[in-house]
C-alpha cells in the first residue's frame, strides 16, 4: 500500500491530509492549531512539525500511525 502525506491550507492554517495512491482516498492525519509542516512518512508512520502560530516556539515534533 503507498501513501503520500498531503500539506493542506483549505483553513487559516496548514493541515496534513494522508492519501492511498493505490484507491485515491483521503483522510486527516491533522488538523491541531497551528502549522503543521516538513511531513515524513515511513512506511504507515507519518511525523510531522507543529508549529504554532503567534508563538516564538521552534514547534514539537509529532507522529502517528496511519490507517
Amino acid at each position: 500500500m503507498g501513501i503520500i502525506i498531503i500539506l493542506s491550507s483549505v483553513r487559516a492554517n496548514f493541515d496534513l491530509l494522508g492519501e492511498n495512491i493505490e484507491t485515491g482516498r483521503r483522510f486527516s492525519v491533522t488538523q491541531d492549531a497551528g502549522d503543521q509542516v516538513q511531513p515524513g512518512i515511513s512506511g504507515k508512520t507519518a511525523v510531522w512539525l507543529s508549529k504554532p502560530r503567534n508563538e516564538s516556539s521552534d514547534g514539537r515534533v509529532y507522529g502517528e500511525i496511519l490507517p
